[in-house]
């Protein structure tokens, strides 16, 4: 692994996009699925051990073969990650479902992209960007929204 960075370090200026692990918005689809996950390895844990006969020593023994205890105490890991990780704005849904432009708006963003000097001018092609053309239809401004506030992408 040091090793590995110790490779990629020097790459660095080259990966200049800003991600946030935090500032995704988890939709009812995520969440299910997570959850549909997590309760299924709980299941299995349950029906893999259920010949072993629950005490609490079982909380305490660290053994070489005992997957009961480890099974225990990594379902509890888990649960309690997973409630310290439970942020509101993570799972904050959006207020609105975002409208897709009509293809006539994506071709007329794609004769202006034929002649930008930048590559990411392409991403106004994607359809999930609002766009706001200038009067002269020479240039567009592609943005989008995230619950109320509006966030702009790049400027043609």
């Amino acid at each position: 692994m040091l090793t590995l960075l110790a490779i990629l370090l020097p790459c660095r200026s080259h990966f200049y996009r800003k991600a946030s692990l935090f500032g995704q918005v988890f939709t009812p689809a995520w969440i299910t699925s997570i959850a549909v996950v997590f309760l299924s390895s709980i299941w299995l844990g349950l029906f893999s051990h259920k010949h072993t006969e629950y005490s609490g020593e079982l909380w305490w023994q660290f053994t070489l073969l005992g997957h009961a205890s480890r099974f225990l105490r990594a379902t509890v890991g888990a649960s309690c990650l997973a409630l310290l990780s439970w942020q509101p704005e993570c799972y904050d849904l959006p207020l609105r479902i975002p409208r897709f432009p009509p293809v006539k708006i994506i071709e007329q963003a794609h004769a202006v992209i034929e002649g930008a000097p930048k590559a990411y001018a392409h991403l106004a092609l994607v359809g999930d960007k609002r766009l706001l053309f200038s009067e002269s239809r020479k240039a567009f401004v592609m943005y989008g929204s995230r619950g109320e506030v509006g966030l702009c992408s790049g400027i043609l």
